[in-house]
């Protein structure tokens, strides 16, 4: 990675999202907020992302930290207030707002699993444009071997010479598992760009994986968003 190349710090990012959990348990009037815990609005939680969020990130995109935050911390219906703020503060038309939105979301079970996002996606169409806007499918299917190579492109763009050395831990459950990388997780998800590109992606990844405590794996995908930072820099 080049040296004029700034390196991310997405913990920047994260560090007011954490506090969503006691935000949540505060609106909901489970419990009294603990000393000193957060006591502030979804729109609270919105702008303070929103100001936070790195220049040179997509600008804009402070939407795909916050919405894998709230469903980490099993929250999925707020996913309607952050998309009605994002629509106030946002350029994006309503449409391709809530589009991208779906797209984190279809991506995001690859990290924190089908029933947080699932449970989702009612609260989104609550607040989306109308079905005949909508409801057509945003997806262009592909073979599965197109499937498999743009799954192993991006892995390889994202790992480079770390991939052999994180797989080769597999042992003899490689060949699944690398089946299930390729033609699965990143085939069909994490490596389609069609709305959310390389390093947006990489936003909800990174943002999921650091609410859910996943800290091993967030590691590696820092260092997969550096490489796409250098290459982005690199033109």
């Amino acid at each position: 990675m080049p040296a004029s190349t700034p390196p991310l710090n997405p913990s920047d990012v994260a560090s007011s999202l954490t506090n969503a959990h006691h935000t949540a348990s505060t609106t909901a009037g489970t419990s009294p907020p603990a000393s000193g815990a957060y006591t502030g609005s979804i729109d609270d939680i919105c702008a303070c992302a929103r100001a936070a969020w790195p220049a040179e990130l997509p600008s804009e995109a402070w939407y795909l930290a916050v919405i894998p935050a709230l469903l980490a911390f099993r929250r999925p219906e707020l996913i309607a207030p952050v998309y009605e703020y994002a629509a106030r503060v946002g350029e994006d038309p309503p449409q391709q707002l809530v589009a991208r939105i779906k797209d984190a979301l279809m991506k995001l079970w690859t990290i924190i699993g089908i029933p947080p996002v699932i449970s989702a996606v009612p609260h989104l169409a609550r607040v989306s444009p109308s079905p005949s806007e909508t409801a057509e499918s945003m997806y262009t299917p592909l073979t599965l071997d197109a499937v498999e190579s743009r799954g192993r492109g991006f892995m390889q763009t994202l790992y480079q010479h770390n991939l052999a050395q994180s797989t080769g831990t597999w042992g003899v459950h490689e060949p699944d598992f690398l089946w299930l990388e390729e033609r699965v997780i990143y085939g069909l998800f994490l490596a389609d760009h069609s709305l959310l590109g390389q390093v947006e992606t990489s936003v909800v990844v990174l943002a999921a994986m650091m609410c859910s405590g996943l800290l091993a794996p967030a590691e590696w995908h820092v260092r997969g968003m550096r490489r796409l930072r250098s290459r982005s820099d690199r033109g």
